[in-house]
């Protein structure tokens, strides 16, 4: 006897026996389905809504609050992008003692890391990590970007360090009267914005140093 499609059992059942019966042969199709589309559709969200990350700055030193961290975030956002809702800038901090400045300790690992894979675009450091670090050659040579010279730098006091070559170039600013950044409240004069080498943004390295310097 040839068996009868679903169709045709579908058709001679009443309502209730029919939902009844599609429920109880394919609920886990159902299920499937209904993921699937929910899956689909997050994603789909997702890139509508994700922001490109114009720029990452971490702050590498004693702790700061979340909500003065969003603050000067939003800040930065406002001033620099408008607010645009396709970029962003990031700004996030690094908890570091002075047992864990360099070496390998997990925090110094984890930072060595997201510099490495040019996570971290421009960093806040204490005078005392950088010189802890600049022989590893993570800080970069302000100098050698294209337009540094032409900024306001006499308003401000710049770190400058002799290098390997003997090659003594700028590789930082004290942060001290650093326009934005001040709303920070971070309370050591020696902290100094610095510039990472490999950073994956590098080429709106000199538009963030324009905005902080003017």
């Amino acid at each position: 006897m040839k068996k009868s499609s679903l169709f045709s059992k579908l058709k001679d059942m009443p309502s209730n026996q029919r939902l009844s019966y599609i429920w109880d042969y394919y609920k886990i199709h159902i299920f499937s389905i209904i993921i699937l589309i929910l899956f689909i559709s997050s994603f789909i969200y997702t890139q509508i809504t994700k922001k490109n990350e114009f720029f990452q700055i971490t702050y590498i030193g004693n702790y700061i609050s979340s909500n003065t961290l969003s603050a000067v975030s939003n800040n930065l956002n406002k001033e620099i992008l408008s607010n645009d809702p396709k970029n962003i800038i990031n700004l996030d901090t690094i908890f570091i003692t002075n047992d864990n400045i360099k070496g390998n300790s997990n925090v110094a690992n984890k930072l060595s890391t997201e510099i490495a894979t040019g996570e971290i675009d421009m960093a806040i450091v204490s005078k005392k990590f950088f010189d802890a670090n600049f022989s590893t050659g993570i800080f970069s040579n302000l100098d050698s970007i294209n337009g540094f010279s032409s900024l306001p730098l006499s308003k401000y006091n710049l770190l400058t360090k002799t290098n390997s070559k003997g090659k003594t170039a700028v590789y930082g600013i004290y942060i001290k009267n650093l326009n934005i950044i001040n709303n920070l409240d971070l309370k050591n004069d020696n902290d100094v914005l610095v510039a990472i080498p490999n950073s994956l943004n590098s080429s709106h390295t000199l538009k963030m140093l324009k905005i902080f310097l003017k």
